[in-house]
């Protein structure tokens, strides 16, 4: 609740001016803990607006405020980006940036944000006050000046290629590229660039997502990630799908590992990751990775290893595989497998058509044909993590 009022301090030129004088609008005395009538309630909708560009006075008094350039440099650096197509001048005076400009900042602020920041060069600017004054040599600032600069240009230089993807991204594959998925910052749509590798590009806020080189990607369903929101996509390799989100991918969350260089072979996201987890079945027997539910679904189901080749296949007639929060006693969750009718009528135990157990269940583990990757190698059909106690062996029967 908020109340608002008027009280005229000095009626100034209004004393003789009457029509244009401000009536008073006392605020009545309240107490915390009075009772109020409410005269009317509505509800305004309106939406935020950024702030407008500055005019050229205003980016002068910036400069001034920040300490770059001089009274005799500041108007030859204004020039300076203009000239360069950083920025256009209109009508109102006002420095509009243009998409050159707001590239290479963008792209200077990937590599070292200090480039794009005033603190460098009014550092600078001090440093030049300081040994016209005699407080300092001009040795001791060149060298360490000269030492700064060399330090940044070879960090510039050895990054050099975050702002080449940025710029053909914004400026080759733009223009070709097509709608994909939502970005968790914005809620705007992504555009993706079928180049090697594909990458993810968000002309709003010039942000660029580099997806994992070896596969293709494909949008999920719609759904979204529960750390950062962004729409989901599908990593696929040959006959294995795996969950992939953009941001989490590029900017890994604390504890995560970072994306690998070169060729992905595996699910690129971490195990821990809860996209990840949700499909989990049990550890993988033969790496360090987890066996998921593949996430493309039927009609094929089968689990995939998300770090070694391989693959565990239903038969077919599956028409739903669901991976319970249940686990059995080896930590194994729980899998609910939906049968169709026509081929599995009268073979599910209990004679119903799903059946719920792990991977130690005999039924279940009677179905899985062991394969390796592409190659499809068949290992035949075994039990899944073969260790334990079949414990609850038999299921649970619908």
């Amino acid at each position: 609740l908020v109340l608002t009022g008027r009280r005229p301090l000095k009626p100034g030129f209004t004393a003789v001016l009457h029509h244009a004088g401000v009536e008073s609008t006392p605020v009545p005395a309240l107490r915390r803990g009075d009772s109020v009538q409410l005269a009317d309630v509505s509800v305004s909708q309106g939406e935020t607006s950024p702030p407008g560009h500055l005019t050229e006075s205003e980016l002068i008094e910036r400069m001034e405020k920040n300490g770059i350039g001089t009274d005799a440099s500041i108007p030859t650096h204004i020039n300076n980006i203009t000239v360069r197509r950083y920025c256009n001048t209109s009508e109102s005076r006002t420095m509009v940036p243009t998409t050159l400009g707001l590239l290479l900042v963008q792209g200077y602020k990937r590599i070292d944000k200090e480039l794009v920041e005033p603190f460098v060069r009014s550092y600078v600017e001090r440093q030049i006050d300081e040994i016209a004054k005699g407080r300092v040599s001009l040795a001791a600032v060149l060298r360490t000046a000269l030492g700064n600069f060399r330090t940044k240009f070879q960090n510039f230089v050895s990054q050099i290629k975050e702002m080449d993807s940025l710029f053909e991204a914004s400026f080759t594959g733009a223009q070709t590229s097509k709608i994909y998925t939502r970005c968790g910052k914005t809620m705007r749509y992504l555009k993706i660039i079928n180049s090697r590798p594909p990458r993810l590009y968000n002309p709003l806020t010039e942000d660029l997502y580099i997806m994992p080189l070896g596969g293709s990607i494909v949008p999920y369903k719609s759904l979204t990630c529960p750390l950062c929101n962004f729409e989901l996509s599908l990593y696929k390799l040959g006959q294995k799908s795996y969950p992939l989100c953009p941001n989490c991918y590029c900017n890994p969350p604390d504890g995560m590992r970072e994306p690998e260089e070169g060729v992905c072979g595996f699910c690129p996201m971490d195990d821990s990751h809860p996209i990840v987890q949700r499909l989990a079945v049990c550890d993988c027997p033969e790496s360090e990775g987890k066996l998921i539910v593949d996430p493309t679904g039927g009609p094929n189901w089968k689990l995939v290893s998300t770090r070694s080749p391989l693959v565990a296949c239903f038969p077919p007639g599956i028409n739903k595989v669901t991976v319970l929060q249940e686990s059995d006693e080896s930590g194994s969750r729980l899998l609910e497998v939906d049968f169709n009718e026509r081929k599995f009528s009268g073979k599910v135990p209990g004679g119903g058509l799903k059946h719920v157990g792990s991977l130690a269940d005999p039924f279940v583990e009677g179905l899985l044909e062991y394969k390796h990757g592409k190659d499809g190698v068949q290992l035949g059909r075994r039990r899944g993590r073969g260790r334990g106690r079949r414990g609850r062996g038999r299921g649970r029967m619908n």
